[in-house]
């Protein structure tokens, strides 16, 4: 079921449970371009009812999976919409060569335009390969696994891997993200450029959409990557 977040964007709610048992809630966003047409970011298992639902809302264009790890069901969104162009991020090259045909993230411009939708990809990780977009129109960011802001686990393990991993009922980047940061002034210099832009909404695909004063919240999630 689509969920209007702001002005021609949109979210779908959708859940994966890990192998470590831990809930982790999942959001896909949709975004209407200027041409009518949509952008996806990181599809979740889209069902039959909410194909329809983005349907009639325009053409499916663009279909973005966004890091190393949220590709999972990329490939059943390009199947429903096989005439969108697939965008992914580089280590999914080798790990993903079903999702074609492709555009590789940070290899010459996107299939979009970036008056639109920018993006930079968030460096200094190289195991995960993140891109924030932002949509310039909205002003909201999308970012997959750099920041959680999950209020409410679904289980009571899920609510104990959250703490664990420092990223319980707060926005915040999880002490695991931290951990696979192996160029800290990389991370910090793309972070400083994704505080660049003029944020009014961050849409985290892990947890809810943080619409209170969202510029200086991100700040204070990415505090620690930001001090390099």
């Amino acid at each position: 079921m689509l969920e209007s977040i702001a002005d021609n964007v949109w979210g779908v709610r959708s859940s994966l449970k890990t192998g470590l048992g831990a809930v982790f809630p999942l959001r896909a966003t949709v975004i209407r371009l200027a041409d009518g047409g949509l952008w996806i970011h990181s599809p979740v298992r889209f069902s039959d009812a909410d194909a329809a639902e983005i349907d009639a809302l325009g053409p499916v264009r663009h279909i973005v999976a966004p890091n190393a790890f949220h590709h999972l069901y990329a490939g059943h969104a390009a199947k429903r919409w096989p005439g969108a162009t697939v965008s992914k991020s580089p280590p999914l090259v080798k790990k993903r060569p079903d999702l074609a045909p492709a555009h590789v993230l940070g290899e010459g411009p996107p299939a979009w335009s970036t008056d639109e939708i920018d993006l930079v990809e968030l460096g200094g990780a190289p195991m995960v390969r993140e891109f924030a977009f932002f949509h310039r129109a909205s002003g909201a960011l999308m970012l997959t696994d750099s920041a959680f802001n999950i209020t409410e686990p679904a289980t009571t393990w899920s609510g104990i891997w959250f703490r664990l991993t420092g990223a319980y009922k707060v926005f915040t980047q999880s002490r695991i993200y931290a951990m696979v940061i192996k160029d800290k002034a990389a991370a910090a210099a793309s972070g400083r450029h994704v505080l660049s832009w003029p944020i009014r909404l961050v849409v985290p695909c892990h947890g809810e959409c943080v619409t209170t004063d969202a510029h200086a919240a991100l700040g204070r999630a990415w505090a620690k990557m930001l001090a390099g």
